[in-house]
């Protein structure tokens, strides 16, 4: 899932980068390997993990965006609840930031922090310590973009953010996260980002 959320947040950047151009014109005239065998070792021990990840779980954590040519120092940070239902159907709620900084055509810097809810809804299923998600809708609403401490507030310039969003947006997408570690209250597991990245999550049963 967070993944998934991170193509999306790129693309948020990308869009909100072509809101801040569009903007400027209109102005003129946006875990350690040993602690990580030790929890396998334990998941190894579990005797069903699709019974166990069914129900409600809480989580929050925040992971670098890859550096591209007109953004650099992008961090995402995702809070939310994501419940799995026994007949293999998902979805996830919660709130999100992406900052970082938009470099102009002109050498120039820009500080950027958007702020958004979402909502996603998927199919999920389990091999071995494997949890394959595949994503079937996603919502999202920019509640904030600030631009060098800067709120801007225009409802056409968001709309349009989520518009751009929504064209990069690739319903179907499959993510995968590696369980290190479950009980009846929590939920470790590593999260595949794609191009040999990873990211550590622990949730918490609600």
């Amino acid at each position: 899932m967070s993944r998934n959320l991170t193509t999306l947040s790129m693309a948020m950047v990308s869009a909100a980068v072509l809101m801040l151009g569009a903007c400027s014109e209109k102005a003129s005239q946006s875990a350690a390997p040993s602690a990580a065998s030790a929890a396998a070792s334990a998941v190894a021990a579990a005797p069903d993990l699709a019974t166990q990840i069914i129900g409600k779980w809480k989580y929050e954590t925040s992971m670098p965006l890859p550096d591209e040519a007109d953004a650099k120092d992008q961090v995402i940070t995702l809070q939310g609840v994501s419940e799995y239902f026994p007949s293999k159907s998902s979805q996830f709620k919660g709130t999100g930031t992406v900052k970082g900084v938009h470099l102009d055509d002109k050498g120039g810097k820009s500080q950027l922090d958007i702020k958004f809810d979402f909502q996603m809804t998927g199919e999920w299923s389990v091999k071995d310590r494997l949890v394959y998600e595949k994503t079937i809708d996603t919502r999202m609403v920019v509640t904030g973009f600030i631009v060098n401490g800067q709120e801007v507030k225009d409802p056409a310039v968001l709309q349009e953010m989520e518009k751009e969003m929504a064209k990069s947006f690739m319903r179907g997408e499959t993510s995968t996260s590696k369980t290190l570690s479950i009980d009846a209250t929590r939920w470790t597991y590593e999260e595949d980002l794609g191009e040999g990245k990873m990211v550590t999550i622990s949730a918490t049963r609600v």
